[in-house]
């Protein structure tokens, strides 16, 4: 039979921390709010030039071999601070480059965020498209 003496003083020690650890971080956890949106993302690689202004996706129309388009969006303001997280997935992500990925937005403030897109001259002609979905984080203070 094996017996462990136990301190009492150190248990209880230990005990406290890991509840106020689990209790600071349930309150952080309580104080945000978190939203996605997913945007389909597309563009034509192509010998000429078009234009898509779908307000329902991030698209960039027809864009021909070493050539740039470039979309914008803006985080509008929040009565409370805000991380924004960007990601992109899908064959798109290749050219595709953002300006931020992760942004902190202040209460009461808008923020920018840019797309751009270059096509290296060496691109084959066709569609290339993914998703770029946004994470925002609202911390209420």
């Amino acid at each position: 039979m094996i017996t462990l003496k136990v301190n009492l003083k150190k248990a209880v020690f230990v005990y406290i921390i890991i509840y106020i650890l689990f209790f600071s971080l349930s309150s952080l956890y309580l104080k945000s709010n978190t939203i996605s949106i997913i945007y389909d993302t597309k563009l034509i690689v192509d010998d000429r030039v078009g234009f898509d202004v779908s307000p329902d996706a991030i698209t960039f129309g027809m864009i021909p071999q070493g050539n740039s388009a470039s979309r914008a969006i803006n985080i509008i303001s929040s009565d409370y601070e805000q991380k924004v997280q960007i990601l992109v997935r899908g064959n798109i992500s290749k050219f595709l480059t953002i300006s931020e990925n992760i942004v902190f937005v202040k209460a009461n403030e808008d923020k920018k965020i840019n797309f751009d897109v270059y096509i290296p001259t060496d691109t084959k002609f066709g569609e290339y498209s993914g998703e770029i979905k946004i994470k925002i984080t609202e911390f209420k203070t």
